[in-house]
């Protein structure tokens, strides 16, 4: 591995270059010897991306160095169920999102799904609970946000019988389908 390339990708991109930059980072790309010197540079360099970038919506590690570096050292460490590199694959869920060939390496799995195989190899982590209890808050917000819909799906809302036809009487667990509201 050859830093200096990955130093003058950084001045280069830093300067606003970013098609100048592309050689040196492809230089870096090249130098790597060994999947463990991907491994031991991603291990350093996740941190620092993530105290830069983490934060900051819409946010990707470049996908030449996301594809060939830093994605192949957290599927190598993700199949021998490493905590370090499952936290790695949820800091980096946007670059997987949006190229699915690297994702459908590791089955589609959301970050829902690897926060809760993370919560299973550390049972007593409080950062994994609490990005998990998050997650949750989530989903149940808007979950809440989407409720009126289902009830005041046409124009003039839907009749309690229309949105909830019941199997039995006080049986409130049949919902309908689109078709069968017309």
């Amino acid at each position: 591995m050859q830093p200096d390339y990955f130093q003058q990708y950084c001045q280069l991109k830093q300067q606003g270059l970013r098609k100048e930059a592309r050689k040196p980072l492809l230089a870096f790309i090249r130098s790597f010897q060994s999947m463990e010197e991907k491994i031991a540079w991603t291990q350093e360099y996740l941190p620092i991306w993530e105290q830069e970038n983490g934060h900051k919506i819409g946010h990707n590690i470049r996908h030449e160095l996301y594809s060939e570096i830093v994605f192949p050292a957290l599927l190598h460490r993700y199949r021998q169920q490493e905590l370090w590199s499952i936290k790695g694959l949820l800091t980096t869920m946007q670059n997987l999102y949006s190229c699915s060939q690297l994702w459908e390496q590791i089955d589609k799995k959301t970050d829902w799904i690897l926060l809760e195989e993370a919560r299973a190899l550390v049972p007593d982590d409080m950062e994994i609970k609490h990005q998990l209890i998050e997650k949750h808050i989530k989903w149940f917000e808007h979950c809440q946000h989407e409720w009126p819909w289902g009830i005041l799906y046409w124009n003039d809302g839907a009749s309690v019988e229309l949105t909830f036809p019941a199997k039995s009487p006080g049986s409130l667990t049949a919902s309908p389908r689109l078709g069968d509201l017309t």
